[in-house]
């Protein structure tokens, strides 16, 4: 099935703007929310189709709006028919723990330089129904990252498969698996301007009126390149 971003999902945004960002913000959570759902789509379309695999996201499995959820549990619904595990992995980390330390820091700073992983929290909620926890994945990495699962157990199963996808030199303690899925998907500053042109040049008159309100933003990139 195709999920479909209502406005009632967008918390009643608009795109109208309000001379003071906040169209802009607006644009941004929609495409970011698009993004998304293309993403868990892709996730549980693999699942149905790969049986007994590890997919992994580049992210966590929090959803911030209620397309998001709606999405998130019919792919941990159809991983869970075939016997596949959901995992999602994130750069950054911005949990702290009691004392307002970074979560990451103080992982570390526990760790000792050795591989391994502490679970922090399980079921946070019901938009963040996911265990959590913050991993070493590589002895020679000078990261830890935040990790996550359905369960403890799927931890605990997809941990070991992450830590042998690690080894990359280019970015130890990382999965190599999801260094090629950034590098893949990473759109060069070429191609983003090549692909702006052919929308401006074969535009609508709505999208046209909505790239003149970019000239107001992007007028110190010209001289930046001065």
């Amino acid at each position: 099935s195709t999920l479909e971003i209502s406005s009632e999902d967008l918390s009643g945004i608009s795109l109208e703007s309000s001379g003071n960002g906040e169209s802009t913000a607006a644009l941004t959570k929609f495409c970011e929310t698009a993004r998304r759902i293309a993403e868990i789509s892709a996730a549980r379309n693999a699942a149905i189709q790969q049986k007994g695999a590890f997919i992994v996201l580049d992210g966590t499995l929090e959803a911030f709006n209620a397309t998001e959820m709606r999405a998130i549990k019919e792919m941990m619904a159809a991983a869970a028919d075939n016997g596949v595990i959901i995992g999602a992995v994130a750069k950054t980390c911005s949990l702290l723990t009691d004392n307002g330390e970074s979560l990451t820091s103080a992982a570390d700073g526990v760790s000792e330089g050795k591989v391994g992983y502490i679970v922090v929290a399980e079921g946070i909620s019901e938009r963040h129904n996911a265990a959590v926890a913050v991993a070493k994945l590589n002895s020679s990495s000078a990261y830890l990252f935040r990790v996550e699962a359905a369960t403890t157990e799927n931890l605990k199963k997809l941990l070991p498969e992450l830590k042998m996808q690690s080894n990359d030199l280019a970015f130890p303690g990382y999965p190599y698996g999801l260094i090629m899925a950034d590098r893949f998907a990473r759109i060069s500053n070429a191609d983003a301007e090549l692909t702006k042109t052919k929308i401006r040049a074969t535009a609508a008159a709505d999208v046209k009126a909505l790239l003149k309100h970019e000239k107001a933003l992007n007028a110190h990139r010209i001289l930046d390149r001065m």
